[in-house]
């Protein structure tokens, strides 16, 4: 497991991270008009396609 902090500096790792597995096509993000509204930002300025992650029924 990875410690991401939610910075510049921690969206720039995640990417880097991500990017150590392959060419990203992807990535599902949950809260992007909220808690992961920065994350989605950053990577939306790096062209990386986001789709927003819907929370499952309790």
């Amino acid at each position: 497991m990875i410690d991401i902090r939610a910075t510049a500096a921690g969206y720039e790792a995640l990417l880097t991270y991500l990017e150590s597995f392959g060419n990203i096509r992807l990535v599902g993000i949950g809260g992007t008009s909220s808690y992961g509204a920065g994350l989605a930002r950053y990577l939306r300025t790096q062209h990386v396609d986001i789709r927003e992650i819907i929370r499952p029924r309790r």
